[in-house]
């Protein structure tokens, strides 16, 4: 009988005991919780993010990319080695309209190459299955550089003045969100002149008519194309995962009797982006190629509308539009990671060649470079790309441009 008293007056004792200890253990995570509440400040986005930031707010980016009706800025928009582009454009949509739009700008660069461009743009028509784009274009690229068709040297390097008049209309048909095809009509008339770049002579007194086609008369063209575009990227302006299939077949009519310059070509681009976990990393390739040969047994391909190599979208270890021939392969290899928001850093490999015919390039005679680049973006897109190129014969190459190398 003692020994059950004495066990009820224990358990009497422990059951307090207990409850108070449960309150004092709550009592102290409440009071914790309450000095951790007290101790975290507001977070504040570093400067990059800030200014990131203000442009999504203000929707500069949409601005600089022609995305908006009004007056915008005009960067870039040449063909690579022109140097800085500032220009001025107004886009509007027609009066009395709600499905066409007028986009009107000119441009000039650092190296005195001018443009004016003129379109008219119907781009949702038919619920969005059909977009239509046509215009015409004046430019002067006052420093193009030539070294010769195929393994040229970079010892031979030239300058010509590549004028030009076109007009055309493209009509696209989206079958799906990721899915369209098209075609072009256009007309092209060139004109090849001295270059102003006095370093380098022009190309007419390094190279013959022989070895530049094209050189003693410019032919007038009247061009078409067909393509089919298969692109399933997340964001096209900065991919993180996904890719895209991009193959187009046309051909260009020289309006001289002799059809000297008549010409067909194919272009074919894969590439696709493997993203790491949560995308904040990622691996990118493509492979990019390129044919064009006459349409006439007796026929020449102008060598300004050869295809070429070398530069910020192809090999970054050599300078713009360093190789060009018949036809071109190359790869492109990139592993990109997050710094930090705002920022993205990569490590690519570049390689590829040219030839007159596709049996001619060999992956073991590959011209090769390796470098880092820098992209400074928003989840939408890269607005400004810095890569190094090293690993070329030539010396390591700098490049800076507005949009993303692929």
């Amino acid at each position: 009988m003692l020994r059950v008293s004495r066990l009820v007056v224990l358990c009497l004792w422990l059951v307090p005991a207990a409850a108070y200890g449960q309150q004092t253990r709550a009592e102290l995570l409440e009071q914790q919780r309450a000095e951790r509440a007290q101790s975290l400040s507001t977070y504040t986005p570093n400067a990059l993010e800030q200014g990131l930031l203000y442009m999504d707010e203000k929707r500069i980016l949409e601005r600089l990319g022609q995305e908006l009706s009004g007056i915008y800025p005009r960067i870039g928009g040449f063909t690579t080695g022109s140097g800085f582009t500032l220009g001025l454009g107004v886009r509007h949509a027609l009066p009395g309209t709600n499905d066409f739009e007028v986009d009107m700008s000119g441009a000039i660069s650092a190296r005195g190459y001018k443009s004016l461009d003129f379109h008219v743009r119907a781009p949702y028509l038919l619920k969005g299955r059909l977009e239509l784009d046509g215009g015409t274009r004046w430019w002067d690229y006052t420093q193009e550089d030539f070294f010769g068709l195929g393994e040229s040297s970079a010892g031979d390097r030239a300058d010509y003045r590549y004028m030009g008049l076109g007009v055309n209309m493209v009509a696209r048909v989206r079958l799906r969100q990721w899915a369209s095809f098209g075609g072009e009509l256009g007309y092209l008339r060139p004109d090849i002149l001295d270059g102003t770049d006095n370093r380098f002579p022009s190309v007419d007194e390094r190279f013959t008519d022989e070895e530049a086609p094209g050189l003693d008369r410019q032919p007038r063209l009247v061009y078409t194309r067909g393509f089919v575009d298969l692109d399933y990227r997340d964001q096209p302006g900065n991919t993180r995962s996904g890719g895209r299939v991009f193959l187009q077949v046309g051909t260009g009519r020289d309006q001289d009797p002799s059809r000297e310059f008549s010409y067909r070509r194919t272009d074919l681009e894969v590439q696709h982006v493997f993203p790491i976990f949560d995308k904040k990393r990622n691996v990118a390739f493509r492979l990019a190629a390129a044919h064009v040969d006459p349409l006439n047994d007796d026929g020449r391909v102008a060598f300004f509308l050869s295809p070429t190599i070398g530069g910020s979208h192809t090999i970054r270890s050599y300078r713009e539009l360093r190789f060009r021939d018949a036809t071109y392969v190359v790869l492109n290899a990139e592993y990109r990671w997050e710094a930090f928001s705002g920022l993205d850093m990569a490590l690519f490999w570049d390689g590829g060649d040219v030839g007159t015919r596709l049996e001619q390039i060999r992956l073991d005679e590959f011209k090769t470079g390796w470098g880092v680049g820098l992209r400074f973006n928003t989840n939408r897109r890269v607005f400004l790309r810095v890569d190094a190129g090293f690993g070329g014969p030539e010396g390591a190459r700098i490049f800076w441009k507005y949009s993303p190398a692929f």
